[in-house]
């Protein structure tokens, strides 16, 4: 299971896939939310055929035809987080100082944490990393002053830190790791808790398609083919509605309600 309160995960690919520096269309292409819910249902509607016949009961024929939906509701902030320490990574240090505050490139000591697309901080200045080179000191490509900071000169040794990509700057994250079933992994992967317009862009800009399986998470599906356990779940769905809602005095969030078709139930593979 991901974390008590956020269990819920909604993600474009399989878990093992994750990798939040991917881009298509200059939008991430492999990433994962992790959602705030109080509750979440998997319901089948079935479509049998009644046959009325003239003074008799009506015949029933059943072909079998199914169709599951997942539903779900919870709670979503309205602004971004604040980085936390599990998603800030204390990566490296300058080598040597930043003499001139519009330079766009300059060199660090390592890049062991820091990927193109990622958001750093080096003093109280922000900045987005578009490529480094070099095996040692690297040469890093930023966009300098981002996120309404200065761009200025810092000293020699001054600790550079990541944040992790642009596009879930100012997001809380939270690291899961599922080593067992569909989608397993042994390395950890971090999910980003989504604010309320993320969540919005994610219903109108991401859709079902065999390049990008939308997939949804509960509970504890850390567990091996074939266990006689239930566990948590898996399923391939597309989704069908979202809705936001806020209510008076409770301006600093909102709840929203998800409704998922399904195609399939991955967590038994």
């Amino acid at each position: 299971m991901a974390a008590p309160e956020l269990a819920v995960l909604i993600r474009t690919c399989k878990h093992s896939e994750i990798d939040t520096t991917s881009r298509k269309h200059g939008l991430p292409d492999k990433f994962g939310y992790a959602l705030k819910c109080d509750n979440i249902s998997i319901s089948y509607t079935k479509t049998p055929i009644q046959v009325p016949i003239p003074q008799q009961s009506p015949q029933l024929i059943d072909i079998g035809v199914y169709r599951p939906s997942v539903s779900t509701s919870g709670v979503v902030d309205t602004i971004g987080g604040t980085a936390t320490s599990g998603q800030a990574k204390t990566s490296t240090t300058l080598t040597p100082a930043i003499t001139d505050a519009a330079a766009t490139t300059f060199n660090v000591v390592s890049v062991a944490n820091i990927t193109a697309k990622d958001v750093i901080r080096v003093g109280n200045e922000d900045m987005d990393v578009t490529s480094y080179t070099g095996s040692g000191p690297y040469t890093l490509t930023v966009v300098r002053g981002i996120n309404g900071t200065t761009a200025t000169t810092h000293l020699i040794d001054t600790v550079v830190t990541s944040y992790g990509p642009a596009f879930f700057e100012g997001m809380s994250s939270i690291n899961y790791t599922r080593t067992i079933g569909y989608g397993a992994s042994a390395t950890t992967k971090s999910y980003y808790v989504p604010y309320k317009n993320q969540l919005e862009d994610f219903a109108t800009q991401y859709v079902y398609s065999a390049r990008t399986p939308l997939e949804v998470e509960w509970g504890d599906a850390n567990f091996a083919k074939g266990t006689q356990q239930t566990g948590g779940s898996i399923y391939l769905v597309a989704l069908q509605q979202i809705r936001f809602q806020v209510d008076a005095s409770k301006e600093d969030r909102y709840t929203f309600s998800l409704q998922l078709v399904v195609t399939a139930r991955k967590d038994k593979e």
